[in-house]
């Protein structure tokens, strides 16, 4: 299992909230809408020993709370096979930096988008524009189309990966 190390009493050090109760947070990627937060919390229902999840929308922290035979590797494989990848935290300033992380990912999304509709944009201005078609072979001006399809395909992908 890939979220072993959670269990593990040297970890629990560390990053239980409480030592009297099992009580630990983590910071969950791709939460994105209100059913994503129904999923994650979803899990205590699906997942024996939990008594509760409760995730801050505001800021993709889940905080999860155990009963005598809950194991919080089962909580994060459960939200790792849904597509929330959970990283456990101890402080604000460890949220910050996944947040962080995770805006420069988005933000190199966009960029990448704006790249590749521009590009083909700038082709069709000149088209749109009146230029001159003899600028160009007609088995080029043909293919167009068929760029601009290519990339909004890219485009899409770039934004959905």
């Amino acid at each position: 299992m890939e979220f072993e190390y959670l269990d593990r009493p040297e970890f629990k050090k560390n990053y239980l909230i409480a030592s009297d109760a099992e009580v630990m947070d983590f910071y969950l990627e791709n939460v994105k809408c209100s059913k994503c937060l129904a999923k994650v919390e979803g899990v205590a229902a699906l997942v024996g020993g939990v008594k509760s999840i409760q995730l801050n929308f505001g800021n993709h922290v889940a905080r999860v709370e155990l009963g005598e035979s809950g194991h919080f590797s089962e909580v994060a494989e459960s939200w790792k096979a849904l597509g929330f990848t959970p990283h456990p935290i101890r402080s604000r300033s460890d949220v910050t930096l996944r947040r962080k992380k995770e805006q420069r990912a988005h933000l190199n999304k966009v960029g990448v988008s704006a790249v590749l509709t521009g590009n083909i944009m700038l082709l069709y201005v000149a088209v749109y524009s009146g230029a001159d078609p003899n600028w160009a072979q007609p088995e080029i001006l043909c293919c167009f189309p068929w760029l601009y399809i290519l990339g909004l395909i890219l485009t899409g992908l770039s934004i959905l990966t």
